[in-house]
């Protein structure tokens, strides 16, 4: 039996099996199967499209995908196509694809540049070769709602990056309502899929943020883990990473020689803890790699230091290449596909003599190296190759003088607060003294907070005010004494500008707040008026009276800005009743914890460290200043047994559910191997009666009821054959199931096949 890709028609075939008869002494008989019947077999058998990426890889589903599929998101899947024909099926993919048919909706996390996103477009690939009347579309929050029909059926929703690139704080709050996430559960209940992305940082961000965890109370399983699939390069085996590597320098392209030339030490490349599938992709470039001699030396530093390889492909660009990719990035990535005028930023001119044509060019050059097309919401769009591009560059624009007016005029409120300095902060961005960037740079972070303060939303209540956060500890951290006295004397409403920075906090408590830190700093400078250090005073005794903190005794701003009354008159208030206040904190703290450790102890200890330490300090001052009578002295006892008696609770609970969860692992697994071995036990009447549907409906049954992967099935079906059913390899049984054991590593191992 003869099986290509080739293209054969009916006498070709019978020329092929003439020569197969005569040159092969003793064969009785001699089939051809072509491209044609390869693709008929496929596109008939939904079972067998759902196996090809485990066997196989999408890559090679590219020559099949059918006209209908084509049809429906044919646009979109053109500019995957790089991605769809590198792929490597991994373990992380195969998890994926069962968690997604499972469910209907997975979200993938993960660091940069660990493959997230190829994961993600796969899947879309997967299921609409499956099933050619589902219709990918890729979107953002910001316009999901123009894209929703509660009656179709027939949808696969991926967004990239759903949350942002690098911060939850860029989400435009009216789209990320209660509703958004309500319309998401109402498709899949439709029959739709959902397919997200998230980098697991900013995925912390949202479980961090209380808001966003109401908004999404219709739809749970955004947030449950139980949904989520994360993607670390340390789950990659070693030949995973070898077969990824493989397939873009197979596909990349590098002159013949190069790939032969650097073949002999790819494992060792693969090994490396810096490894990451863009890289492999970059490598496999001519583009990126071409100062590369590519041996060893050469290509084990392309991998250890990708940002200077990239910053020197950047420097080595034409002018109009240059100005192509600035605006890409500072358009935040999105860039209209059809250039003109008006997208020339008067800023960019300056420095770039360019026109619409230069630009357009321009981008043709790069795609595909530097910078991609996407299908995003029904538009094509300009696009960087990678997020992490982005981050790479920003030592360019640091760089270059002439740049920094571009940069600043362009850059979002976010990558302003964190990237910039006035103080030349290492791994930032150095705004040098310089009174017209310094006001460029004061109003584009003022502007963006009062367009924020005004627009609103139901996410952060007021987003302006994390924002507000961000600002001030940019004012402490990253501002000069120069810069602060500069500012007090250009902007005429400066007062009201350190009034709105230090009199309110979206945190309620008064250590580690940098707007109590940046007042106390002011007035060191003597740029805060009286009026404004009284409403900080009030506000400081407020928290301090109805909250268990004793900053006002240990932390040098806290006490900074209290006048001698105000401080006496706190000193006495908790001698009267911070026990009081310290037992009310600590039935507040035992009401709201959630472990998220298996390490149970430390977690307790960190999460009550703060309590611990004041309490004890604060009974150390008492004592110190004679003010520590007996029924205090007890008091605080009693509070630190009550403590300790709720951390012992707290421990013998945990164990015990630790205990109930192994149980249930240990009895899930007892009855799925019964289930196997009761199979094993009637391969007699199986192998009598050719009856293999049994073994596909037990398989089909313990993956569903057990959770477990089609492979590990079939891997403890042979395990279990090898050591208690020896006699049963020598059946059609047996080998019906290693030929589904077929692991990817026997298929397209070398770079050269």
């Amino acid at each position: 039996m003869i099986i290509t890709n080739y293209s054969v028609g009916g006498v070709r075939i019978e020329e092929i099996k003439d020569q197969i008869m005569k040159e092969v002494n003793g064969l009785k008989g001699c089939e051809v199967y072509g491209e044609d019947w390869i693709i008929s077999t496929i596109n008939n058998n939904i079972e067998l499209k759902r196996d090809i990426p485990r066997m196989y890889g999408i890559g090679d589903m590219t020559s099949i995908l059918d006209e209908r599929v084509m049809r429906s998101s044919g646009e979109l899947l053109k500019h995957w196509e790089e991605n769809i024909k590198t792929f490597i099926p991994t373990n992380n993919y195969i998890k994926a694809l069962e968690s997604l048919k499972r469910n209907k909706f997975l979200m993938i996390t993960g660091g940069p540049q660990t493959g997230k996103t190829v994961i993600a477009q796969n899947l879309c690939l997967t299921i609409i070769q499956e099933d050619s009347e589902y219709v990918v579309l890729s979107l953002k929050i910001d316009n999901f709602m123009k894209h929703y029909n509660s009656n179709d059926q027939k949808r696969v929703y991926f967004f990239n990056d759903i949350f942002g690139e690098q911060s939850i704080y860029n989400l435009k709050v009216e789209n990320l309502s209660e509703g958004f996430f309500e319309n998401l559960q109402a498709a899949i209940q439709n029959g739709c899929y959902v397919i997200c992305t998230c980098r697991d940082y900013v995925f912390n961000q949202v479980e961090d943020n209380g808001r966003i965890q109401k908004s999404t109370r219709s739809f749970t399983e955004i947030m449950d883990k139980r949904y989520t699939i994360n993607i670390n390069m340390d789950d990659y085996t070693l030949k995973e990473k070898k077969r990824i590597l493989y397939r873009h320098i197979k596909n990349g392209d590098l002159p013949k020689e190069i790939k032969t030339k650097i073949k002999p030490f790819l494992s060792q490349i693969a090994a490396k803890e810096e490894f990451r599938p863009e890289l492999a992709r970059r490598l496999s470039n001519h583009f990126y790699s071409k100062s590369l001699t590519f041996d060893f030396n050469s290509v084990n530093d392309f991998f250890e230091n990708p940002i200077d390889f990239l910053q020197s492909v950047f420097r080595e660009l034409e002018e109009s290449e240059k100005a192509a990719m600035i605006l890409i990035l500072l358009k935040n990535g999105r860039l209209p596909f059809t250039i003109i005028n008006k997208h020339l930023d008067e800023r960019i001119l300056k420095i770039y003599d360019v026109k619409p044509v230069n630009i357009t060019r321009a981008l043709k050059n790069l795609k595909g190296s530097l910078i991609s097309q996407d299908f995003v919401a029904g538009q094509t769009i300009w696009t960087p190759y990678h997020p992490s591009m982005k981050e790479a560059l920003v030592d360019y624009f640091e760089q270059r003088e002439e740049m920094m007016e571009i940069f600043i005029s362009l850059a979002d409120f976010e990558t302003l607060v964190h990237k910039t300095s006035i103080l030349n902060s290492k791994g930032k961005i150095f705004v040098s003294e310089d009174s017209d960037l310094w006001e460029l740079l004061s109003k584009r972070l003022f502007s963006s907070l009062v367009e924020e303060r005004w627009r609103g939303g139901t996410i952060f209540e007021d987003s302006y005010l994390f924002r507000r956060e961000k600002l001030v500890e940019f004012f402490l951290k990253e501002t000069s004494e120069e810069f602060l006295l500069w500012f007090e004397r250009t902007f005429g409403d400066s007062q009201k500008v350190w009034r709105e920075l230090t009199t309110e906090s979206v945190y309620e408590q008064l250590h580690s707040v940098d707007t109590f830190e940046f007042g106390y700093r002011l007035i060191n400078s003597d740029l805060l008026e009286p009026q404004t250090k009284e409403l900080i005073s009030k506000r400081i005794l407020k928290i301090a009276q109805e909250k268990f903190d004793i900053s006002f005794l240990n932390d040098e701003a806290v006490i900074g800005l209290l006048s001698d009354h105000d401080l006496e008159y706190l000193i006495n208030y908790y001698y009267h009743y911070g026990a009081e206040l310290a037992e009310s904190e600590l039935i507040n703290l035992e009401d709201n914890f959630n472990s998220y450790s298996s390490n149970i102890e430390q977690e307790l200890e960190e999460y009550l460290e703060h309590w611990t330490e004041s309490v004890e300090f604060l009974r150390s001052y008492l004592l110190k200043n004679n003010k520590l009578t007996d029924q205090l002295s007890n008091n605080f006892m009693r509070l630190w047994d009550e403590m300790e008696s709720w951390k012992e609770q707290i421990i013998e609970q945990h164990e015990m559910e630790i205990q109930e969860v192994q149980d249930e692992e240990v009895n899930r697994g007892i009855e799925a191997l019964q289930l196997i071995y009761d199979l094993l036990s009637k391969s007699s009447v199986l192998e009598k009666e050719n009856n293999f549907e049994l073994v596909d409906e037990t398989i089909s049954e313990i993956i569903k009821i057990y959770d477990l992967t089609y492979i590990e099935v079939v891997q403890v079906l042979i395990e279990l054959v090898n050591s208690r059913f020896t006699s049963f390899k020598e059946t059609s049984l047996y080998n019906y199931l290693m030929d589904k054991h077929i692991t990817l590593e026997d298929i397209f191992s070398d770079v050269d096949e």
